[in-house]
């Protein structure tokens, strides 16, 4: 069994970086083959971009799900986002370590999705949740927040955690992994 680790903290040994590492040793140890991406490690760009983009379908104008797609279609999908996007594909789990900021993932996450999730590889039109690509493999996303648990309750002053969650982790429903509930670590704060 295959599981790959994202990691998306700008600082390794934070508490993220930490559960990344143990998440990693457990999943060793109990028989699975194990990869990580550490997003900021490799700083990985999050924005999508024409310049990502030696081959493009219009010179004139980008459009992302065009040019992803061209790409894919052609084999010259940008590196990094290959790479990346094999990591994903490959993985009987994938296990996503962030922490949340401003109810919302960081955004080299949210760009990691952007860019990963290629247009007419990842998804299409006929090839979405239960016929996604990625049916039958399992996402668990371990979250911290700086705040309390009774904070981050449902009547708690941050807002349900759980109902932060749930669009974070839609897009991984969407390509058609089983999304399981997630960790959230409540109260990790600074490093």
């Amino acid at each position: 069994m295959q599981a790959h680790i994202v990691l998306a903290h700008p600082e390794n040994q934070s508490f993220n970086g930490r559960l990344a590492r143990t998440t990693q040793a457990s999943l060793s140890e109990s028989g699975w083959s194990v990869s990580e991406t550490d997003l900021y490690a490799i700083n990985f760009d999050p924005r999508e971009s024409p310049a990502h983009y030696t081959h493009r379908s219009n010179q004139d104008q980008f459009h992302a799900q065009t040019e992803q797609r061209f790409n894919a279609e052609n084999d010259t999908t940008p590196a990094d986002v290959a790479r990346e996007r094999d990591n994903l594909l490959h993985a009987d789990l994938l296990v996503v370590h962030f922490p949340l900021w401003w109810f919302g993932m960081p955004a080299i996450l949210k760009g990691w999705i952007d860019r990963v999730f290629v247009y007419g590889a990842v998804y299409r039109g006929q090839m979405r949740y239960d016929t996604g690509i990625c049916r039958g493999k399992r996402m668990l996303a371990c979250i911290t927040t700086g705040a309390s648990r009774e904070s981050c309750s449902f009547n708690g002053r941050e807002g349900d955690s759980k109902l932060h969650a749930w669009p974070l982790v839609f897009p991984f429903r969407y390509i058609g992994f089983d999304v399981l509930e997630p960790v959230i670590f409540h109260g990790v704060g600074g490093v």
